[in-house]
Formats: structure tokens, C-alpha cells, sequence
């Protein structure tokens, strides 16, 4: 009984030191891209000492997972902020879907260029500390998924997803975006 009682107290002291770890994380780490070994000497001279106690892997681990939630939060944001700029591009061309109609009526409009071209997309984001913090690949991939819902009318304004909109034409219309990315710049 008291073996396992003072388990139970290392137990609770380690996740106590690892919590008042990862608040000095929150509090110091501010970007993305921080490597452990920069940092490990900064974080080591807390006055509070947090994290001392902890065996140099964890804290390492610790590290990476806090930097690795920095990147998928400034991923999150990029994203939004194409999303609602692109819902602006699509309703600016027509209505729902890149066809401008749901009707199914009439040829396809051609899509917007920010609908087919990476780079035409990315210009559309002013903020370029963000554009900085996410690596030019992820937002690449962040781009086919947002435009992949735009085409298909499943974007709102806000960067909030629709139901499914359009019927054969906007299928259609799909297909042709699909098509006129270059080689190797398919959706995921």
C-alpha cells in the first residue's frame, strides 16, 4: 500500500513537472520552426527551474510536440484565411460553384486562375509572416483541398464548408480544374 501510494505521488509530481514544462514552452516557444537544440540551453535557465527535474528526452519530446502543435495551428490559419479568400474569388465569378450557376445550364465558365494556380492562390494572402511559418508545400496542399471544395460549391464565405451543390455541370466543371493544374498538382 504505501509502494503503491508513492507511486502514485512521483506519478502526480511528474505530470506536475511536466505540465509547468510545457507552460514554459507556451510561454518562450513562439515559433514553428524552433529546433531543440537552440533551445535547450535557453529553456534550462528558467528562474522558476521548470522542467529540471524531467530526464533531458522527455523534455526534448515535450519540445517537439509543442513545436509540432505551432505548425499545425499556423497550417489551421493559412488554410482559413484561403478559404475565405477564396469563397470571395468563387462568389466574385458567379454563385455557388465555378459554373456560375447550379442549374446545370450553359458551358462552364473558366475557373478563376486562384482555382488552378498554386501561386495565383497564394498571392491572395497578404500576411506574410503566416505565408513564412508554413512551409510552401504544406500550403500548397492546404490550396488543392480548399480549391478542390470551392469547385464543387461546398465553400462559404468565412471559409466554412457547404453541402454539396450543382449537379452534372458542376462535376463537370470540376473535372476541368482537375485538368488544368499542372502534372503532379492533383487534389489529396
Amino acid at each position: 500500500a504505501e509502494r503503491a501510494s508513492a507511486a502514485r505521488a512521483s506519478a502526480a509530481a511528474r505530470a506536475k513537472e511536466e505540465a509547468d514544462y510545457c507552460t514554459l514552452l507556451g510561454e518562450r516557444v513562439k515559433e514553428a520552426g524552433a529546433g531543440w537544440e537552440a533551445w535547450e540551453g535557453v529553456l534550462a535557465a528558467d528562474p522558476l527551474r521548470r522542467g529540471a527535474a524531467l530526464p533531458p528526452h522527455v523534455r526534448a519530446a515535450l519540445f517537439d510536440r509543442h513545436v509540432a502543435s505551432l505548425a499545425s495551428s499556423d497550417a489551421g490559419a493559412y488554410a482559413a484565411a484561403l478559404a475565405d479568400e477564396l469563397a470571395g474569388v468563387v462568389k466574385a465569378a458567379g454563385v455557388g460553384t465555378v459554373d456560375g450557376g447550379d442549374d446545370g445550364a450553359g458551358p462552364a465558365a473558366p475557373p478563376p486562375p486562384a482555382l488552378t494556380d498554386f501561386d495565383a492562390a497564394d498571392a491572395l494572402i497578404t500576411d506574410a509572416s503566416l505565408k513564412a511559418r508554413v512551409p510552401r508545400d504544406e500550403r500548397e496542399a492546404a490550396w488543392r483541398r480548399v480549391a478542390d471544395d470551392a469547385a464543387m460549391g461546398r465553400l462559404a464565405r468565412g471559409g466554412q464548408r457547404d453541402a454539396p451543390r450543382g449537379g452534372p455541370q458542376a462535376r463537370a466543371t470540376a473535372q476541368l480544374l482537375v485538368a488544368r493544374r499542372p502534372h503532379g498538382a492533383r487534389g489529396r
